[in-house]
């Protein structure tokens, strides 16, 4: 573009800024209204998670938007580091203006319809003379792995006038990082900008750029972002909360992949704040915070869009093999499946295998018992130097149960060799090292859950399948670990009737995952460890250390809610080595060891839940009022019913999951005060569905709520307390 194109785009940004900022904090407010409880609660957590964290000697580097910041580029850019001409960013503003986004993930800001803004004869680039080595390097490695991982050729050229497509691509060492979005149609444009500046020579900068040329947008401006964070706009700096306004639902396509704070196109939790310190982007389940953006380069789930996004897939329809775990095959092999993190093999029904050498990780077997896996100056190199970030060392262990059976489990330990400060490795976004665990989530495509720091630790989650990930990754001396698991026995034996209540209520063939939550005023945890042989059931080490472990009944942590699963997961057992310990549970009042080290922490009167599909059974007896609130804190409502199928689904497991219940619980409706007035679901959904007994409820002037009482419905004063059902 010309200078007078530059002053034309930074004029139309400016006017355009209040406006687009007051848009953002409406929504923003509407937002919070909705999910006020979930979201403080979150925020407290990444607050206490936060005060833990150490701090990077030297300092971290400065991020895409920081760059561009201090090179005085914000006047010029949309979203930290995205190029528009004039009349695009005009068209980027009325769209938004009129809550009309014209862009899926995958095309062009201005037209989603076409495939112009692709590069569909592949992309021909030129490197500026003036480019560093450094930033030579960061561009090779950018371009060869979205052309290794992808059906885009990206072909480096001398002359633009080799170039068989135009315009041609120039990576030249501007003020900043930044790039336009997809291929400019321009027909008289002979040229493309990628800017790749000081501070910008690495390969996580270079792919982000890149992805932003082959046509994608920022993961955190998605239209569903709202659902997996939380944006605190009294953080940014006043100019730029525009840059947190997200894309329609209807023009953002992303061919089903689940919200990624892996993705090499998020940014960190801290982008545009006012002060750095501050976190603006807080995950609604704050234990993935030290997962969102700092990307070490592209991931699976980027890997997987941009595929779809070129219809790459459609080369190996005819492929002979058949990929296992939700990989799919490579487009440049189709005989081989590139794999989600975390699996390996041809057909990725392999571990993930180790890196530099490394021969660690297993796969092993869950039962009815607490096992512990531990690894001790294993996962790294020994060295108080860290290797290449963007290459850590890694390795990967596979815990399986029997089909139908999931795992509980909880992490440990996580620490440096010796150290004696439970969080030494407590690092923003983990950069020294820690674990990623899978199993949680119903999808294997988005990067696991990053753990770091003692926050982290001794929360008992359940998986969604039969099938969980641990994988610890190092860039400091070694990541020490401990992982406690077993098969849980509270869902196990009625895994398979659950699952198919819930899926007769859904209307789908789903399998679903529970999580139970039960924490006392206090937790007392002793263990007791010791060097003699034992031999797990799913061991093959020669060598193995017995822990036994005397736990009150209370010692289990609040958990995530979980979510539905359809996937099943298929591994290849390994007879790799790696130092595993059992681990047996008792619940006695107090610990039975003299020598063991114990630890007590204090904590709130926990509410007790089990999570089943979309539905939580709170146990806890409350009032309804506070069962709504308690909801809320959980981004749910009351349970709302709209058929009988459903209403009957949850009375089935609330009485296989608590008998004491008695088929008695909240539900999401009431009616206000006044004889006159009418009883209503608490979302404001029609009563297309009512289960009272023959003779409705009585006018009344007082409020009054709604139970179910098996088998029909009663009206009760709303201070009573019982069981409540979320939704």
């Amino acid at each position: 573009m010309s200078p007078e194109d530059f002053n034309e785009l930074a004029k139309i940004i400016d006017e355009n800024t209040d406006e687009a900022n007051e848009r953002a904090w409406n929504e923003n407010a509407r937002i919070f209204e909705q999910n006020r409880l979930t979201i403080n609660k979150a925020k407290q957590y990444v607050e206490e998670l936060k005060k833990r964290m150490r701090p990077i000697p030297g300092g971290v580097p400065a991020s895409i938007p920081e760059i561009n910041s201090r090179n005085g580029l914000d006047e010029i850019l949309i979203e930290g580091d995205i190029v528009m001409t004039p009349n695009e960013a005009r068209r980027y503003f009325q769209m938004r203006k009129e809550g009309k986004h014209r862009s899926k993930r995958q095309a062009n800001q201005q037209n989603p319809n076409s495939t112009d803004y692709l590069w569909k004869d592949g992309l021909f680039y030129t490197l500026n003379e003036t480019l560093t080595d450094k930033a030579r390097e960061a561009i090779d490695s950018g371009v060869r792995f979205w052309q290794e991982n992808t059906c885009i050729t990206l072909t480096k050229i001398d002359d633009p006038a080799e170039a068989k497509v135009k315009p041609v691509v120039q990576f030249y060492p501007g003020g900043g990082c930044s790039s336009r979005i997809g291929r400019d149609t321009n027909p008289w444009l002979k040229k493309q900008l990628i800017s790749i500046g000081n501070n910008c020579e690495d390969l996580p900068t270079t792919a982000h750029e890149i992805g932003h040329a082959l046509g994608f947008i920022h993961e955190q401006t998605r239209w569903d972002r709202d659902d997996y964070i939380s944006v605190d706009l009294s953080k940014v700096i006043a100019n730029k909360t525009k840059n947190y306004n997200k894309y329609a639902k209807e023009v953002n396509d992303n061919y089903g992949m689940q919200y990624d704070f892996g993705s090499v196109m998020h940014y960190r939790d801290n982008s545009f704040a006012a002060n750095k310190s501050d976190t603006v982007m807080i995950a609604r389940n704050p234990a993935y915070q030290t997962s969102i953006g700092d990307a070490i380069g592209p991931v699976y789930g980027d890997v997987y869009e941009m595929n779809m996004l070129y219809k790459c897939y459609d080369k190996c329809q005819n492929a002979a093999t058949q990929c296992k775990n939700e990989g799919m095959p490579n487009p440049n092999n189709c005989d081989e499946c590139q794999c989600p993190s975390g699996f390996g093999g041809k057909d990725c029904s392999e571990r993930e295998p180790p890196s530099h050498g490394l021969t660690c990780g297993e796969t092993l077997e869950a039962d009815a018992d607490w096992k512990t896996l531990e690894s001790k100056e294993v996962v790294g190199e020994g060295s108080n130097s860290p290797t290449s970030r963007y290459d850590p060392y890694h390795c990967t262990w596979h815990i399986k149960a029997p089909d139908q059976k999931v795992i509980e489990y909880r992490v440990t330990k996580i620490s440096l060799p010796g150290a004696l400060d439970p969080d030494a490795f407590c690092r923003p976004w983990c950069r020294w090292g820690g674990l990623k665990i899978k199993g949680l989530e119903k999808t294997w495509k988005p990067e696991g859950m990053k753990f770091c720091c003692a926050k982290h630790l001794n929360t008992v989650m359940t998986t969604a399948s039969n099938l969980l990930i641990v994988q610890a990754f190092n860039n400091e001396h070694y990541t020490d670990f401990a992982v406690e698991y077993k098969i849980s026995k509270l869902f196990g034996h009625v895994f398979a009737a659950l699952s198919t209540l819930l899926a007769e209520d859904d209307g789908t063939n789903t399998t679903t995952n529970s999580t139970t939550s039960s924490t006392t005023s206090s937790t007392t945890s002793s263990t007791t460890s010791s060097t003699t042989s034992s031999t797990t059931p799913s061991s093959t080490s020669s060598t193995t250390s017995s822990t036994t472990s005397s736990t009150t009944p209370s010692s289990t942590s609040s958990t995530t809610p979980s979510t539905t699963s359809s996937t099943t997961s298929s591994t290849t057992p390994s007879s790799t080595s790696s130092t595993t310990s059992s681990s047996t549970s008792s619940t006695s009042p107090s610990s039975s060891s003299s020598t063991a080290s114990s630890t007590t922490t204090t904590t709130e009167k926990p509410v007790k839940v089990q999570h089943f599909g979309k539905y939580t059974l709170v146990m806890t007896r409350m009032s309804f009022n506070d069962a709504e609130a308690y909801c809320a804190t959980e981004g749910r409502r009351l349970a709302v019913f709209h058929n009988e199928t459903a209403e009957d689904t949850v009375s089935r497991v609330f009485n296989v999951v608590d008998k004491d219940v008695a088929g008695i619980f909240w539900i999401g409706m009431k009616k206000a005060a006044g004889k006159e007035s009418p009883f209503q679901w608490v979302d404001g959904s029609p009563i297309d569905y009512e289960n009272w007994p023959k003779r409705k409820p009585k006018p009344t002037a007082k409020e009054q709520c709604v139970l179910h009482w098996e088998p029909n419905w009663s009206a009760i004063s709303c201070a009573r307390k019982y069981a409540s059902v979320c939704h």
